[in-house]
């Protein structure tokens, strides 16, 4: 007997679908809602269905989608905004995969609309071209939370990309350390 139901296996492989790969040691803070338990027998079920894969090296699930003849690389950018979206879970109500340059788009419980956006080492102007290009209106309300490799693209960055409520530095062991505008800017 499963300990899921229809709906939150769907919930679970629509997830994996959309993302097209997920880091499997990412699941149980992007799933909070589920036991450990629950994932690993969810994931064990899709599995055998062929309905997902395994990486060859074991780390990430994978949709159908993207095949199985060879061994897909995972997504930098989107792999660490799930890790940032996992850390925020707690406050997320809804949240989808982004269009370009952002990787994740959601939305708190208190109606707060955010972005989570990558700018890899030596990108910084060509993302910050990138969201100036994409802003409309509706744009001054998203909060953007903007993911950096080192604490030097904090310079780089805050004057460049409107509406920064964080900056998350990425740190070893699939960590971040959270940084506000505000105190580099008094600090600076």
């Amino acid at each position: 007997m499963n300990d899921f139901n229809k709906q939150e296996l769907d919930r679970f492989l629509d997830f994996i679908e959309t993302c097209d790969m997920v880091k499997i040691n990412q699941l149980p803070k992007l799933f909070t809602d589920f036991s450990v338990e629950k994932i690993e027998k969810m994931k064990r079920s899709l599995l055998k269905r062929k309905r997902i894969h395994l990486s060859k090296c074991g780390e990430y699930l994978h949709s159908t989608q993207i095949g199985t003849t060879n061994d897909p690389r995972p997504d930098k950018a989107l792999t660490v905004a799930l890790g940032v979206l996992g850390d925020l879970m707690p406050k997320v109500q809804y949240f989808h995969k982004a269009a370009p340059p952002a990787q994740i788009y959601f939305i708190t419980h208190n109606g707060g609309v955010f972005e989570i956006i990558y700018v890899e080492y030596g990108n910084e102007a060509l993302v910050s071209g990138m969201v100036k290009s994409m802003l409309n209106n509706d744009s001054e309300d998203v909060k953007r939370i903007i993911i950096i490799d080192d604490s030097g693209q904090i310079a780089k960055m805050k004057n460049r990309i409107p509406n920064i409520w964080r900056f998350a530095l990425v740190k070893q062991g699939d960590a971040f350390e959270y940084i506000n505008p505000e105190e580099v800017e008094r600090d600076g």
